[in-house]
């Protein structure tokens, strides 16, 4: 505003909208740094050159200490992870029992006590300043297995590329799989006792009336089956496709091209500018009552975790999703009241593909279908470097 009102000062804005450019092509990196020399030592190998250091855990899959110029830049690497703490919205109304909301389909799938689990992983030298190190694992809970596989690309120049893809598997919700058993059950006990009476009984009109009880089940345990088998192949809405870091608990600073300065999700995103800013982790919490998933920043080209003196770790990607805290996941997802969060001895860093969508409402399933994930399949990249601000 050029003049001031009674109810804004002069510079207050009004309206904005933001319009998107084509993006730019992306070019071929030319690939430099001293060769990359590789050390074998119990459960891990050790990967360095004289600009880094990083250690590959043949056990669990994962990148670990990952340091650059004596700094550490991350403890743990990225890890697959397809779970966050439910929102009102994802848990539900209690008092609409028929109704599976989305929190209570990723409780049956288990995201939430994932094992990560490796088939096979191998070392490539593409070239003496560059390795490829491929990983075959599954994400495992006691109800559900999701195939992944992903790809470091580790260059002389102190940059990792991450790729990863991972697949959804089929699956039957709770109340669908007692219906699918209990319908196949069902069709071939009616089946057989129809057959058994229409071969005993004789008489026309005796038989009829013996066999209409029968045929009413054998509907009922027809539908259950059908229920069953379409619950099966109906692709069930994920929590998110992801990777998480565990960095140093001096990685306080953050900064982001993307969307904000407060939290957005797909469905919420559009009054958040594209723009670049800096703030803490502490500052990224939102105290919802009951805790829940919280501080995403959507459409994030790149994110700089640093230290006071500047040093720390830089993300870049396209669109992604990023979150940052000082608590774990596992804490977030337990706690009951504000008071219950505690600083973990690391920073999480979460560097999201796909986040569902938040919903509008507790008490009726309202998500829009643009916003769950329900792919066949899921793949994302992105580099990981040192940065110094």
């Amino acid at each position: 505003m050029k003049e001031a009102q009674n109810w804004a000062d002069i510079g207050h804005e009004i309206a904005w909208e933001q319009f998107g450019m084509s993006d730019a092509d992306v070019k071929d990196i030319t690939i430099v740094g001293s060769p990359i020399t590789k050390k074998e030592s119990g459960e891990n190998i050790l990967l360095e050159n004289e600009s880094f250091k990083v250690d590959f855990n043949k056990k669990t899959g994962l990148l670990e200490n990952y340091s650059s110029q004596g700094k550490l830049l991350f403890q743990q690497g990225p890890a697959p992870n397809l779970w966050r703490a439910p929102t009102d919205n994802d848990r539900g109304a209690d008092f609409m029992p028929f109704v599976v909301f989305n929190g209570k389909h990723w409780l049956n799938m288990g995201l939430d006590k994932m094992e990560n689990t490796i088939d096979d992983f191998s070392i490539t030298e593409v070239a003496p300043n560059e390795l490829r190190i491929d990983v075959e694992g599954k994400l495992r809970s006691s109800t559900a297995s999701f195939p992944y596989e992903t790809t470091y690309t580790i260059l002389g120049n102190v940059s990792i590329k991450t790729d990863h893809t991972i697949v959804p598997p089929k699956f039957f919700s709770a109340i669908a799989k007692m219906a699918f058993i209990g319908g196949l059950i069902g069709t071939l006990v009616m089946l057989g006792l129809l057959i058994l009476l229409w071969r005993k009984i004789k008489r026309k009109w005796i038989r009829a009336f013996a066999m209409a009880i029968p045929l009413l089940l054998l509907l009922i345990a027809f539908g259950a089956l059908f229920y069953g088998t379409k619950d099966y192949f109906d692709r069930k809405p994920l929590a998110k496709i992801g990777m998480q870091l565990q960095l140093p608990k001096t990685t306080q600073n953050i900064s982001w091209y993307g969307r904000g300065p407060f939290e957005n999700y797909p469905d919420r995103k559009t009054g958040s500018k594209i723009g670049v800013y800096r703030s803490t982790v502490d500052a990224q919490y939102v105290p919802y009552i009951r805790p829940q998933e919280n501080g995403n920043k959507t459409d994030v080209n790149w994110v700089q975790m640093t230290q006071d003196e500047g040093y720390g770790l830089r993300v870049d990607g396209h669109k992604l999703n990023i979150s940052t805290h000082n608590y774990s996941l596992e804490n977030l997802s337990k706690a009951t009241h504000t008071n219950d969060i505690r600083d973990a001895d690391y920073v999480t860093l979460n560097i999201d593909y796909k986040t569902s969508g938040l919903g509008g409402s507790s008490f009726r399933y309202n998500f829009l279908e643009k916003y769950l994930l329900k792919e066949k399949e899921y793949s994302y990249s992105f580099w990981l470097s040192p940065s110094k601000q």
